[in-house]
Order: structure tokens, then C-alpha cells, then sequence
């Protein structure tokens, strides 16, 4: 009311609409991008997921299939953690090479995407390193599991197996 009555003291026939806050104006300008926004998140965080699960499969298969030589390599004397380590280290040489296809093709989408990004450039280093990094971590946490579980193998009963 204060300031219509401002308005209208200089200007009578001065026509006035509702006044809203400058915040409600800027949400509901933003209201769409905003959803958008929950929307690709959303699906980026079920592609991590897609990704975490596809991770752990493969590796859990590889495992079971080379469980024979994995038993003889512990029926030989071979370190539980050197078993860890090469299953994990394996995955994480393919992790690193679809990161390299990956990375590049990212910044050539990021132009794409580039009006709905908020106070980040689509080729900011640090969100494509945190971005990497999250892959990483998901993947080494995927495959560390059945990885632990190869280096657990009963030799004897799984060369009785075969």
C-alpha cells in the first residue's frame, strides 16, 4: 500500500499490478531451467548407480571364471592383497580408458548444455576432475567386493571343482 500511494502522490492514473518480491520474480523465471536441472541429475545419479552395479557384475563374472587360476595362484603362495590388487587394478585400467573417451566427449557436450548451468563453465577443470574422481571411487568401491572375495578362494576345493 505505501507504495502505491507513492506512485500514485506523482502519477493518478498510474495503472499498478500486484507487486511481488524480486526472489519470487527470479523463481518462477528459473522455475523450468530448475526442474530441468533436477531432472538430469536425477538421471546422471541412476546412470551411477547403472554404472556401480554393471561394474560389480562384470568383475563378480571375471572373477568366477578365473577362479581355477586364482586358486592356483593361492595354492602357490600368492598374497591375498596382490590377488586385490591386480583385480582391482585391472578394472580400474578399463575405468581410466573409457574416462579418457569419456572426458573429451564431455566438454563437447558441455556446449550443449550450456544454458543450464549456473555459475559454471562447461569446461571447468574442477568439475570434471570431481566428476572423474566420483567415477573412479564408485568403480574401485564396485569392484572392490568381488575382488576381496577372489582373494578369499579355497584353493583346494575350487581345483576339486574344476
Amino acid at each position: 500500500p505505501a507504495i502505491r500511494e507513492a506512485v500514485w502522490r506523482i502519477d493518478p492514473q498510474q495503472a499498478l499490478g500486484t507487486p511481488i518480491e524480486l526472489q519470487e520474480l527470479v523463481d518462477r523465471t528459473i522455475r523450468s531451467q530448475r526442474r530441468l536441472s533436477w531432472l538430469l541429475n536425477g538421471f546422471a545419479g541412476a546412470a551411477l548407480v547403472l554404472a556401480a552395479f554393471g561394474v560389480y557384475g562384470i568383475v563378480s563374472y571375471r572373477v568366477a571364471q578365473q577362479a581355477k587360476d586364482t586358486a592356483i595362484r593361492v595354492a602357490l603362495g600368492a598374497q591375498r592383497w596382490r590377488i586385490e590388487s591386480s583385480t582391482v587394478g585391472g578394472t580400474l585400467h578399463y575405468v581410466g580408458i573409457g574416462l579418457m573417451i569419456g572426458v573429451p566427449l564431455a566438454l563437447g557436450a558441455g556446449e550443449a548444455v550450456r544454458s543450464f548451468l549456473f555459475a559454471v563453465a562447461p569446461n571447468d577443470p574442477m568439475t570434471l576432475l570431481t566428476a572423474a574422481a566420483t567415477v573412479l571411487t564408485v568403480a574401485a568401491i564396485a569392484c572392490y567386493f568381488p575382488a576381496r572375495r577372489s582373494s578369499r578362494v579355497d584353493a583346494i576345493s575350487a581345483l576339486r571343482a574344476e
